[in-house]
């Protein structure tokens, strides 16, 4: 059996008398485009928190590529080899998207106290940013401040950013949140190109753009795993349509 990069075991947290995530087991492989889904207050968001270590479970572990990372914060996950794209894009809006590639190349490699050096002058930097610009559909705008990108072309540039840090699992928050339909189709063929190696967790509301993307399925009710599956495992399922009253 393989290994699973990410792995949640009994995770629950509460907020006073909510149980908001309540005996979570979840696990996302190599290779897998994993969806969570659920309707608001299913915990979804609280789930990307406490994998990311924006919040701590009040029990349960996390395993991220074998080693436990539970009382991690933040920061020491990331560079265990987890990275989050956020609802809000997290840019640098008057920088260039090379420079907002590399800085993010410059943070991964934790070289920030000679920052500004090296983004003017190593030539293998600006050539690894390069070719993160060109993995998110952005080689074509490198000069151009990310502030003056459109609303989908700077969520292209947020996965360029998370990419950047060269993750294992990449949890992406609702990645096509306000696109349009030509912008959610780009993000689309992007998440479908992304490095075979990398573990991807998405939380996502449109339906047809998870069901379109994704290898596997977890379904939760009220802080609880209700059904897992792949999509045509979900979509044929008795126990969620009876619980949701309508077909996925």
């Amino acid at each position: 059996m393989i290994e699973a990069l990410l792995s949640a075991q009994n995770l629950s947290i509460s907020f006073g008398g909510l149980h908001a995530v309540r005996n979570l087991n979840l696990e996302v492989q190599m290779g897998q485009v994993h969806a969570v889904i659920g309707p608001n207050g299913a915990g979804k968001t609280t789930i990307f928190n406490l994998l990311s270590g924006e919040m701590s479970a009040d029990s349960g572990s996390i395993t991220l590529d074998g080693k436990n990372i539970t009382t991690h914060p933040s920061h020491k996950r990331a560079q265990a080899g987890m990275a989050r794209s956020f609802q809000a894009n997290n840019l640098f809006p008057e920088s260039s998207v090379l420079k907002n590639i590399m800085l993010a190349l410059v943070a991964s490699h934790g070289l920030a106290a000679d920052l500004w050096r090296r983004l003017d002058k190593d030539k293998t930097l600006r050539e690894d940013a390069i070719s993160v610009a060109e993995l998110v559909g952005l080689a074509d705008v490198l000069e151009k401040p990310a502030r003056d990108l459109p609303y989908g072309s700077q969520r292209q540039l947020e996965v360029g950013l998370v990419l950047a840090l060269s993750p294992k699992v990449l949890l992406l928050d609702e990645p096509t949140a306000g696109m349009s339909p030509a912008e959610t189709k780009r993000m689309l063929s992007i998440i479908d190109t992304l490095p075979s190696a990398l573990a991807i967790l998405i939380v996502e509301h449109d339906m047809d753009v998870v069901f379109q993307i994704s290898s596997w399925m977890t379904v939760l009710d009220e802080g609880r795993v209700l059904f897992e599956g792949t999509p045509d495992e979900v979509r044929k399922s008795e126990v969620v349509r009876s619980k949701y009253l309508r077909e996925f």
